[in-house]
């Protein structure tokens, strides 16, 4: 693997949208509050597709966007990605803004976006822009109280409310003897984790976060006839869990649609969606654990402080490119020792890189 896309694995890219709504509407809801669905049109597809625009100009887009916000937004992914989408000169444009926990209080945002291809090869395929804005380019960002900021540009202020994501631990019987809870994440997926811990296989696992109702179907997995009972898929993402019958049923995340991966959607797993507005006092402690070619190199956050807006990808499932691929896999993971089957499960083939590859 060339050392591009070694680092790219190792760190979080622009993550960005499917065929969805704009997703810029939601106003401050509670996470009680019960949305009403939004509808768009095939008409609007097809003549953002026909409109001319500069795309190459990462300021004009910035208008374009800044423009098309609400007076206030909830930021539901707890990376505080806010995901966008428009179609112009014949393409999409995936993009999103950001106010990151290490520089919105240094009043800066970040803005990326990047040409959607739609049988990408690889992540990197699709040109990509990325810039950040603060006072110097009229882009004033303010905190407002915790977890809510606003950003004021061109006499439009818009108020960013951050993802109240409640981190009180899960009930003790969703863990292992061995294993330690670290955070809840909340993916742009729709789906909500408990990123877990083995401290002794030392490997992460994503379960889901049953606390409150998951809106998203999951299915038993078929295939050829045969019915995997404890395996469950969600047709929108193509998630896969193991349903763990060990520990009051809880679900691991098993597996991830490559495709979803190297289209960089919204389903391309909860890998870029830690919990960055709450501090684990153990996430840099179980990275360094994990990934121990790492260690001394990651701050509290699993960033690189040395490579700016880097971190470490905790990607702790199969990247699986069809179902009975995922299946064979499961099957080798069912004859392992006991005590291994969970590591096999969760296996990231990231704890293996070497020094030298990662740099």
């Amino acid at each position: 693997m060339k050392t591009k896309n070694i680092l790219k694995f190792l760190t979080f890219t622009l993550s960005s949208c499917f065929i969805l709504s704009f997703f810029t509407s939601i106003k401050a809801q509670t996470q009680t509050s019960i949305p009403t669905p939004k509808v768009t049109f095939n008409q609007q597809y097809i003549e953002g597709l026909q409109s001319h625009f500069p795309v190459d100009s990462t300021k004009a887009v910035f208008d374009l966007v800044f423009n098309a916000l609400p007076d206030e937004v909830y930021v539901y992914p707890t990376e505080n990605y806010y995901y966008f989408q428009f179609q112009a000169n014949g393409y999409w444009i995936w993009g999103n803004i950001r106010l990151g926990v290490l520089t919105r209080d240094k009043g800066i945002l970040h803005f990326a976006y990047y040409t959607y291809y739609g049988n990408p090869q690889t992540p990197d395929d699709g040109q990509s822009f990325v810039e950040h804005f603060d006072e110097s380019k009229g882009v004033v960002v303010k905190r407002l109280q915790e977890l809510r900021y606003s950003v004021t540009y061109k006499g439009k202020t818009v108020v960013f409310q951050f993802n109240k994501l409640n981190q009180t631990p899960p009930d003790a019987s969703l863990l292992g003897e061995q294993e330690v809870f670290v955070q809840r994440t909340f993916d742009e997926s729709g789906f909500g984790f408990l990123l877990i811990f083995n401290k002794v296989q030392k490997h992460f696992m994503y379960v889901l976060d049953e606390r409150e109702n998951v809106p998203l179907d999951l299915e038993m997995v078929v295939l050829d006839t045969l019915r995997y009972k404890n395996l469950l898929i969600n047709p929108a993402s193509s998630f896969i869990f193991y349903q763990d019958s060990s520990h009051q049923n809880r679900k691991i995340l098993a597996g991830v649609w490559a495709q979803n991966i190297r289209c960089n959607n919204y389903w391309d797993g909860p890998f870029d969606q830690l919990a960055d507005n709450f501090r684990s006092s153990l996430l840099k402690e179980c990275i360094e654990a994990a990934y121990p070619y790492v260690r001394g190199g990651v701050d509290e956050y699993g960033f690189f402080p040395i490579l700016e807006g880097s971190r470490m990808a905790i990607s702790c499932y199969y990247e699986y490119e069809d179902l009975g691929e995922f299946i064979q896999n499961f099957e080798m993971c069912l004859k392992q020792p006991a005590n291994e089957f969970f590591a096999c499960l969760a296996y990231d083939y990231k704890i293996h890189f070497s020094a030298s590859e990662k740099e």
